[in-house]
């Protein structure tokens, strides 16, 4: 995500005077967060790169991802199993 879209979702329209330095803390306390449930972890899931910053997730890693498979799964197995399909919407929405 660029530095820019950042500001912007942290802040909307009403900046701080050091917006960068603002950014840059509140980026370095959301990547120790991060890495407390894994501190065995050898590289960071924050990541900074020219363009901006990059959150690092594995696949059924993101319940947001999951929620949309889940949910594609029920509509697929609408037609033969209702059963299947009210265990998968169950599914989807406990994430």
């Amino acid at each position: 995500m660029s530095v820019e879209s950042l500001a912007e979702e942290m802040w909307q329209h009403t900046f701080p005077d050091s917006q960068a330095n603002a950014l840059q803390a509140h980026v370095s306390r959301l990547r120790r967060r991060v890495r407390e449930p894994e501190p065995a972890r050898a590289a960071s899931r924050g990541t900074i790169h020219p363009s901006g910053h990059r959150l690092l997730v594995a696949d059924g890693e993101l319940d947001a991802t999951e929620f949309v498979r889940t949910i594609r799964l029920a509509e697929w197995a609408f037609p033969q199993d209702a059963a299947r399909t009210a265990r998968l919407l169950g599914d989807a929405l406990a994430l």
